[in-house]
Order: structure tokens, then sequence, then C-alpha cells
């Protein structure tokens, strides 16, 4: 399917979800769209599947919404599972690839990917390092 249709039906099913948890919650369009500083117009946008919410405004319509981001994005177990064995097949063929890829090189190009690999360690491990947040200011 499309990137471009799925959004679209997942910007229609994380609407619709949205609407059902704020009417359930007893809250009003306004009161939501205010809770995460979004106009009500934008936010009346999201209901209609018009729009997808940037990661962090999903995050914040979890909050708001006082639900859980699977259930805003209907994932339930089966399509996470059907989520997670799509990734597992495509990483699989891309990393098929470049095992193939890397067989062919010669002595020179193996050393520099093994630098380069040696690097990239080095970065990701200070990158996961946990981080001191400040305090937020309200």
């Amino acid at each position: 399917m499309p990137a471009k249709r799925r959004n679209q039906q997942l910007a229609r099913a994380l609407g619709a979800t949205a609407r059902a948890a704020r009417k359930q919650a007893g809250l009003t369009q306004v009161d939501v769209a205010g809770q995460i500083v979004m106009s009500s117009q934008v936010y009346a946008r999201i209901e209609r599947g018009e729009m997808l919410p940037s990661v962090t405004t999903l995050q914040e319509l979890t909050v708001a919404l006082g639900i859980s981001a699977d259930r805003l994005l209907e994932l339930d177990h089966e399509d996470r599972q059907g989520v997670r064995q799509r990734r597992v097949q495509a990483d699989s063929r891309e990393v098929q690839q470049l095992i193939h890829r890397m067989r062919t090189l010669d002595p020179t190009g193996r050393q520099l990917l093994r630098l380069f690999l040696a690097a990239l360690t080095r970065i990701l491990a200070h990158a996961n390092r946990p981080r001191r947040t400040p305090p937020r200011e309200d």
C-alpha cells in the first residue's frame, strides 16, 4: 500500500479515536486544543482525519486524552506483530544487500568500513548515554 494512502488511513483512524476519547473524557475540542497548545481549528482537522499530528503533538494528545499511544494509533497486538514482521523482512533484505556489497570490497575498502563502523559505534554509545535534563520552566 502506498505511503500516502497509509497516512490517510492512519489520520482517519487516529482522528476517530481521538474524538471518541475526548468525548468519553467529557472534553470539548477547545479544551483539548488548549491543553496541547494548538488552535481548536487545527485540532478539529486532526479529529476529522485531515492531518496527522507531529510526534510531539501525538505525545501531548495521549496525555490530554488520558490514553496510550497504542490506543490512539489503534495498534492492537496483531497490528504491532504485522508492523514488526514487515520491518524484519525489510531489514533482512537490506542486511543481505549490505553483506553482499561488503564481500565485494577490496582490502582498502574493508579497512575504511572497519574505521567507519568503529567511529559510528563510539558516536552511538555517546548518544545513548543517559542525560540529565534540566527542570522545565512552566
